[in-house]
């Protein structure tokens, strides 16, 4: 079907080059996002924020951004009025679910591609902490904690959360640019686009764009013959006609489309795993709640069912950390999903070792509910896993029946763990296993 709304129109295919693929992959690849992809893209509000103020001064004549900014900001309380407008904006967006899913659509595009960990942006906005757990650096001051983040967001022309850092009127770009030679982040910024290993792609801008003519003046001064090639993905057609032997290689399509494509590829290759394991994990959540509740219903009739309670909170958290985790996108790598399996192994043996039978069945929970996520990945029809524990039986129980169908044989030779079971439960108090050992 060749659907032609607002979003589909903008889907034009392309061949993404191999150079991007690589680079995603090896955790290489640096986005470098503008305003395109976020609150000022077209369908999102009636008249974006140039036009907002452009008309509540009444200017008719072609200005720029930041000379626009500057000249609201010259009245009395102008730069006060401004954030107020901007706050209020943003406020609007958080307000309508609807509108807030069409801004933020790239943002959760990006979230599951859990290789790419460099964006540098220009926009305010704080979509790419909420949506792709992303530390913002803003000041020079936030390095000192740049060692314990796994994806960062620069912004180099400030954060909505902190109103004194925005860049708007020619005189903010003018002292953010004299900054970006001197600072901590102006030397990151240079860094991440000059290393021969990493590969730069431009989303959300165009070659009229104020923000990108800075950017590419700034990085064509400190740079010179030493810049490399740049990918620059755009809905503009004629862009090549204009691009004046620049180093860019331009992508026709839509940004949000660009990054669908791309986790496809990776997908196929193995790479990543499709998005469905999210809500894969909260369907079984889903289930293993209702058969908690079950559970708990039936404690004082069959102590020993407290060791299914331990187990299936490790299901339930289990579950619960995995769509959690859609954010940063850590269960989109199958190779994290392995690597947790081993730790928990590790962790099972120990607390047995030690004889710690209400741990051991919460880990034991803990480890299916993984290993449900890993078949997931690998297997056509994947199974409900395990809703009762036993120790030291791999049969696989679902119901209530099942489990008192074995329970005396099983109680028969283990007689003291429905000892130990019996001292642990109190009549009105209810069981559970906290999310830590």
């Amino acid at each position: 079907m060749d659907c032609r709304c607002a979003i589909c129109k903008n889907e034009k295919d392309f061949k993404l080059n191999h150079d991007i693929i690589e680079a995603a992959r090896k955790g290489k690849l640096v986005l470098f996002v503008g305003s395109g992809v976020s609150t000022e893209s077209k369908g999102i509000f009636p008249k974006s924020f140039y036009e907002v103020i452009r008309d509540e001064m009444g200017i008719e004549e072609d200005i720029t951004f930041s000379g626009l900014m500057e000249r609201y900001c010259n009245k009395p309380n102008g730069r006060i009025k401004l954030l107020e407008q901007l706050k209020r904006r943003f406020n609007y967006i958080d307000d309508f679910p609807e509108i807030y899913g069409r801004v933020t659509r790239f943002h959760r595009e990006l979230s599951t591609i859990a290789c790419i960990k460099e964006i540098i942006t220009t926009n305010w906005d704080d979509y790419f902490e909420r949506e792709c757990n992303c530390v913002p650096f803003v000041t020079s001051q936030d390095f000192a904690l740049s060692g314990i983040c796994d994806r960062r967001v620069y912004k180099i022309h400030g954060s909505i959360n902190n109103l004194g850092s925005i860049v708007a009127t020619e005189s903010d770009y003018k002292a953010c640019y004299n900054k970006l030679q001197k600072n901590i982040i102006g030397s990151k910024l240079k860094l991440l686009l000059s290393e021969a290993d990493k590969t730069v792609v431009f989303i959300g801008y165009s070659l009229y764009d104020e923000d990108f003519i800075r950017i590419w003046n700034y990085l064509q001064k400190e740079m010179k013959d030493f810049m490399p090639h740049y990918y620059v993905v755009t809905l503009d057609e004629h862009i090549e006609d204009r691009l004046d032997n620049r180093n860019i290689i331009p992508i026709i399509t839509d940004g949000t489309f660009f990054l669908h494509k791309l986790k496809n590829e990776l997908i196929a290759e193995g790479s990543l795993i499709t998005d469905d394991i999210y809500g894969y994990a909260e369907f079984l959540c889903d289930i293993t709640l209702e058969k908690h509740s079950e559970v708990e219903e039936r404690l004082q009739d069959f102590p020993d069912l407290i060791y299914t309670l331990m187990y299936q909170d490790g299901l339930i958290h289990s579950f619960q950390r995995a769509y959690s985790k859609k954010r940063d996108g850590y269960y989109s790598d199958k190779h994290k999903i392995c690597a947790s399996i081993r730790g928990y192994y590790e962790l099972y043996n120990k607390y047995a070792e030690y004889d710690r039978v209400f741990d051991c069945a919460y880990i034991q929970g803990y480890l299916v509910g993984l290993q449900a996520l890993m078949d997931y990945t690998t297997e056509q029809k994947p199974s409900i896993p395990s809703q009762y524990f036993i120790f030291d039986d791999e049969d696989k129980l679902w119901t209530m029946d099942q489990y008192i169908e074995i329970r005396d044989k099983y109680l028969k030779n283990y007689p003291e763990l429905l000892d130990r079971a019996k001292e642990l439960i109190v009549d009105g108090l209810a069981v559970h296993h906290p999310p830590y050992l």
